[in-house]
């Protein structure tokens, strides 16, 4: 080697000692704070669910957008004060679409943005919402417990995610319950 080159080397050892000390700590202070900002980034899961009747008052559609961490969706329910022991009726596994593509069925693994959504025919919520209902609970009693109804879903984080039930879907129930009630 140049003896130049090895003389100015040797002048700027202490330069070269400082900058590479400065720089693994940097690094290693950079690769703590990637670590910890992964290990305990977003880990909420956060929905926000919609309900609605759709296909000309046949069926009752639940949609579930996710906007937090990763969540899997166990079951979709829906719960009124007056469904007894019962408290809640499963929606249906299936049919159901995750971002506008046809899923099997539930449990579905929901990405951040990704939206699920699943139905079920009005009329089986009824004849449900009709075996479970006690039949002291009818008119105005009926109308009032249904419109403390919810839709929601249950996640496998133990959580879970409700909206109330819109009019629309609880007062149409209450209509096809109290004409069942009067058939018999």
């Amino acid at each position: 080697m140049d003896p130049c080159v090895v003389e100015f080397l040797e002048r700027t050892k202490p330069i070269w000692e400082f900058l590479t000390a400065v720089g693994t700590a940097v690094g290693t202070v950079g690769a703590v704070i990637v670590s910890l900002w992964l290990a305990l980034g977003e880990r909420n899961v956060r929905l926000k669910l919609f309900a609605g009747i759709t296909n000309e008052g046949k069926t009752v559609l639940l949609g579930i957008t996710n906007r937090g961490a990763p969540a899997l969706i166990l079951h979709c329910y829906w719960r009124a004060p007056c469904l007894g022991d019962a408290r809640a009726i499963g929606l249906p596994d299936y049919p159901c679409e995750l971002n506008g593509a046809s899923a099997l069925r539930l449990p579905q693994r929901l990405q951040k943005h990704d939206v699920l959504i699943t139905w079920s025919a009005l009329e089986s919520l009824a004849n449900q919402a009709h075996e479970v209902i006690p039949a002291d609970i009818v008119g105005e009693g009926l109308e009032a417990s249904l419109a403390e109804s919810f839709f929601g879903c249950a996640t496998s984080a133990g959580e879970e995610f409700e909206v109330a039930a819109p009019e629309s879907i609880w007062k149409e129930i209450a209509r096809r319950v109290t004409l069942r009630r009067t058939e018999i």
